[in-house]
């Protein structure tokens, strides 16, 4: 009995006297990947994945710390979503999705701080057809898009712990880059040792305007699942790009071609041409100077008349009304019968930008009002503001149906 119990205890406390970084493996009896679970010094930390013996993705979860944080996914064997939910520090946090196993969206629920807010049933849409995008769980594309994200030369390359947004959440944009309106990406090389930590970084194309080096420090401060050939943690050097992206908003305030030279704006040009004391003048700047004002942007029409609310600045959608538009899944019977027109809703948006509620004022029937309130609660906004703070509040969104 003795020897039996020295057994038991050892299968039961050998795996604590291990460290364990990166991302730890185990196999169905066919040896088919059955778990791939993320660890950073012991703890659960970034996105850990089971799958079903054909290889497609069964559930994923994502970790911070030790907490699930973001979305927590369960997948129909075909790959398809069967529900999502959205998470912050364990407890349910903003939109839980339910589809059929066809693809169509069956239920969606909102939630804040673990209470449930807002239930929005669907029809069952006997005739939805499944994008080749909606199969987030096929293992191939999971694959496929790993290899295009991340390169390496070890069979599983590093990552960062909380995915590119965690670098994204470290990028601060370079104040000359957002005046002067440029995006674009900044491939980098990343050095990762065995604990995940970021030795070294070195840029292979770059942006300019200061975009290089941000991209630098935001890997830098960035924690990594490091590199691994089968279940051992490797170091080991990626290959990746930093995406800059502009808000609808820096890109309405970046200056026009015409005034990024302007006699004005001597700061940027100085920034452009390192070394010059004095405002450098262009071909047209004679004794004889063009006075005519540089054009100004016109107003975004559309935004000021389908946004209203009570506060200095109303809440709107990232990517404008168009991100509620790619949202929308128009009904099969709102198509049938060529029904158009308004639908306009009243939507809680608190200062994070969630959508936590929302409320037809006016619709047109036949299922179309439902799917515009489920693409607004789908889509992430821009919080409001009053007196320049941040501000939870109701905005009144008038969203066209037309197919």
């Amino acid at each position: 009995m003795k020897k039996i119990l020295c057994f038991c205890l050892l299968i039961i406390f050998t795996p604590d006297a291990f460290s364990q970084n990166g991302v730890i493996n185990s196999y169905y009896s066919k040896g088919k990947l059955r778990e791939s679970i993320s660890f950073v010094n012991n703890i659960l930390d970034g996105t850990s994945y089971w799958f079903y013996e054909n290889g497609n993705i069964k559930e994923e979860k994502t970790f911070s710390a030790g907490k699930l944080n973001g979305w927590v996914r369960h997948y129909y064997q075909s790959g398809l979503v069967e529900e999502e939910i959205s998470l912050r520090d364990g407890v349910r946090d903003g939109l839980m999705r339910i589809f059929h196993d066809n693809g169509a969206l069956k239920e969606v629920r909102t939630y804040e701080g673990g209470r449930l807010i807002k239930r929005v049933q669907l029809e069952y849409d006997s005739l939805y057809v499944a994008s080749l995008v909606e199969y987030k769980g096929n293992r191939q594309n999971e694959l496929r898009r790993n290899r295009d994200l991340f390169l390496c030369e070890v069979e599983i390359c590093p990552r960062p712990a909380g995915g590119m947004q965690a670098i994204q959440d470290n990028l601060v944009y370079p104040e000359y880059a957002r005046m002067y309106g440029l995006e674009g990406k900044v491939t980098i090389i990343a050095d990762v040792n065995v604990r995940g930590d970021v030795t070294a970084v070195r840029v292979v194309e770059g942006l300019g305007l200061g975009c290089d080096e941000a991209a630098v420090e935001a890997v830098m401060k960035t924690k990594f699942l490091p590199g691994a050939n089968g279940n051992v943690a490797v170091g080991s050097s990626v290959i990746f790009k930093v995406e800059f992206k502009l808000s609808d908003d820096d890109k309405s305030k970046a200056l026009l071609p015409d005034q990024q030279m302007a006699e004005n704006n001597v700061a940027l040009r100085k920034y452009l041409n390192p070394g010059t004391d004095v405002p450098i003048t262009t071909p047209d700047d004679t004794g004889d100077k063009n006075t005519e004002p540089a054009p100004e942007r016109k107003p975004d029409v559309a935004f000021r008349t389908n946004f209203t609310c009570e506060v200095d600045v109303c809440p709107k959608p990232l990517g404008g009304l168009n991100a509620i538009l790619e949202n929308l899944v128009i009904p099969q019977r709102v198509k049938r019968l060529k029904i158009t027109g308004d639908v306009t809703v009243e939507a809680d948006v608190d200062q994070f930008g969630l959508v936590r509620d929302t409320k037809v004022i006016s619709g047109i029937g036949y299922g179309a009002d439902v799917a515009v309130e489920v693409a607004i609660l789908s889509t992430m906004f821009e919080p409001g503001t009053d007196d320049g703070e941040p501000v939870r509040t109701k905005v009144t969104v008038i969203v066209p149906v037309n197919f």
